[in-house]
């Protein structure tokens, strides 16, 4: 996919096509696996800059994705600890 990507010239693109499986991923729930590739659609979009205001509303979307993801991915540990201290309070 990379390889026709650079081929035809549409590296500008790149941070789009992560955010294709970034979006599977969390629909499936991993979280982590959706953090990893909206990351690095941010980084491809960061790099290749923002040419237009399209552009520019498809960066802030991310950025809003992005928080929201890590809040829920906080959320997630939180209720893994709470699960865990109540394992925990039950075996003592």
């Amino acid at each position: 996919m990379f390889a026709v990507v650079d081929e035809e010239n549409l590296n500008v693109h790149i941070g789009d096509l992560y955010e294709i499986p970034a979006r599977l991923h969390y629909q499936i729930g991993d979280l982590e696996n959706a953090h990893r590739y909206f990351k690095r659609s941010m980084a491809e979009l960061d790099s290749w800059g923002v040419p237009g205001p399209e552009e520019e509303a498809s960066l802030e979307n991310a950025k809003g994705i992005m928080a929201r993801l890590e809040e829920e991915m906080e959320e997630q540990k939180q209720q893994k600890r709470r699960k865990q201290q109540v394992y925990l309070g039950k075996q003592a």
